[in-house]
Parts: C-alpha cells; structure tokens; sequence
C-alpha cells in the first residue's frame, strides 16, 4: 500500500475518491448541516442554504468536498516541496484521517474551512518563489479572515499567518499594511451584510460573546476502539515528529521553512481545540491537515521497516473500520 501511494504516476490519486466514499458511505442516511449553540450566525445562515437539501445530495457534496481536500492537500505539497520527494502519501493519510471516526462523518463546517485552510497554505508558500507578493498576502489573509467567521476556532489562523509570513520571507511595511487590510475587509463585508439584515448587532454580540465564554469542557465518550485508534494515531504522528526533527537539516532551506509553518499550525490547531464550550471528537478534524502531512513525511522517509510499516498502517485501517462500526 505504502508503495503505491509512493508512486507518482497521477492515476494513484483516482482511488482517494474511492476511500473516502467508502468509509463515509455509513454516513449519507443523516447527512444534515450541524447546528449548535457555538456555531457562528454567518454559519448558521450558510447550513440554512443546504437544510431543504435532501440527505443524498448532502452526502454528495461533502465526499466530494472531502476528497478535493485530500487531493489538493497533496498538489500543495508536491507544488511547494513540503516533503522532500513528491508523492501521493498526505492525500492517502488525509483520507484515513479525516475518516477514521463516525463523529468525523457529518456537514460541519470545519470541512469547509480545512479547505479554506489549504488554499491559504498554497498562497503562502508561494511567497518562497515569487518577489510578487503582495497579492498572496492579501488572499492568504482575507481567507484565513474568512475561516475565523464561519467556524470561531479558526480565528487561531490570524496568528499563525502572521508568523509564517514572518518565518518565509522578510516583509516590509507596506506589506503589513496589506496583511492587516485583508484580515479587515471580510468583517466589513460580513458586518455590512447583517446590517442591511437588521443583524449586525446580534452578529457582533455572538462574535464577542465567544471570547468571553470560554470554559471547555470536554465531551468525549472514549470506548476501547477509540482509545486504540488514539493511541495508534498519536504514536504515529509522534514518531513523525520526531523524524522530522532528525532529518530537518537535511532538507533543503526552503523545505525546512515549509514545515517549520506546518509544525506550527499543529500546535495551534491541536491548542483550537480548546476555544469550544465542549470539546467534541470532530473538533480533531482540525488537525487533519498538519498531521497528514507529518505523517506522510515518516512514511516517505523510512526505507528500512517497509514490511513493518505495512503492517502498521493495515492495522491503523482495520481500527478504523473497527471505530465505524462500534
């Protein structure tokens, strides 16, 4: 398995797709937008658009959505030399991840901004190759701007962009000058929206009312299939790291910039997770994209204990459906 997603030939990523629907196939009876108490009112209005959806349809989307993040996650990294060699592992990784649970299985929004996310990522990593930068700063920020309003955790993206901006090129005032333009304008437009609405003040008080009632609490029912899956994960994201921290002077300048931001962004993520009223198992989907991409790093880099981990990531899928079915 490890060997064929290793392969560069495109046609490997036709069986992403194909994962994905299968695994979330358990799924499609109850495929309605998720609502909640914390959710954001731009949010809300949004899930209002897909509620006369039949569940069918709904279904359809998000495999289709989950899979074009799958595989655009892995055309940013080939793109921008995240990983030292091209290959088609973070899109397999991605797949397993992002699916490795029923509680991942549903309309939230969080699928939405992971690509949001992902688009920000392949703007800034742009910034290595390009003395243009200006427009990639606007677009990365006024994204990242855009995520904070449709799902509050995200808001830890704002930081993280500007550190990463920091860390891949040396900006200048003008630039600045732009980033903070466009983390504004999507406020703006959004503010001005719920005004002609009649909302803008309730909009706000939400808003505000996210930073001033901040008491997580976790709500996870943790049964053996799922301790083991966490283990498993946990211990191959673990080792991930610390490979990656072994091998980081090998690689190239602009490849140890890349992932000293994707390092980043997984602490951040995994710290999100903590800026909910209750910390439910979706809210891990957040960090599907900065672990995928370790992740798939170990398996690229490793060449001695191939047979082991084929018989690892073997054992990580059978938990998977294991979990899908308790």
């Amino acid at each position: 398995m490890i060997r064929f997603y290793k392969s560069p030939q495109p046609v490997t990523l036709f069986s992403i797709p194909l994962i994905i629907l299968i695994l979330w196939a358990q799924a499609m009876p109850s495929m309605a937008p998720v609502v909640t108490t914390d959710s954001m009112l731009l949010w809300k209005t949004v899930a209002g658009w897909f509620n006369g959806w039949p569940n069918w349809l709904n279904f359809l989307l998000m495999v289709s959505l989950v899979s074009f993040n799958a595989i655009y996650l892995n055309l940013v990294c080939n793109k921008h030399e995240v990983l030292y060699k091209a290959s088609y592992l973070p899109a397999f990784v991605f797949a397993l991840f992002i699916s490795c649970r029923p509680e991942f299985l549903v309309f939230h929004p969080i699928h939405f901004v992971n690509l949001i996310f992902i688009r920000v990522f392949d703007k800034s990593f742009s910034l290595l190759k390009s003395d243009s930068s200006i427009s990639s700063i606007f677009d990365s920020c006024f994204l990242s701007s855009l995520a904070a309003l449709i799902y509050f955790p995200a808001i830890v993206i704002l930081p993280v962009m500007i550190i990463s901006i920091s860390i891949l090129r040396s900006m200048n005032f003008r630039e600045w000058i732009i980033m903070l333009i466009g983390f504004i304008l999507p406020f703006f437009f959004v503010s001005i929206w719920m005004f002609m609405k009649k909302s803008a003040e309730e909009f706000w008080t939400n808003y505000i009312d996210h930073y001033k009632n901040i008491h997580p609490q976790f709500d996870l029912e943790i049964g053996k299939p799922l301790m083991v899956l966490a283990v498993l994960l946990g211990f191959w994201l673990l080792i991930s790291v610390f490979r990656l921290r072994s091998n980081y002077y090998k690689n190239i300048i602009r490849t140890r910039s890349v992932q000293q931001v994707v390092f980043l962004f997984l602490l951040v993520s995994f710290g999100s997770l903590f800026l909910q009223q209750k910390i439910a198992l979706i809210y891990f989907a957040f960090l599907a994209i900065p672990a995928s991409i370790l992740c798939a790093y170990y398996l690229l880099s490793e060449k001695k204990r191939i047979k082991f981990l084929e018989i690892f990531v073997w054992i990580v899928v059978a938990t998977i459906v294991v979990n899908h079915f308790s």
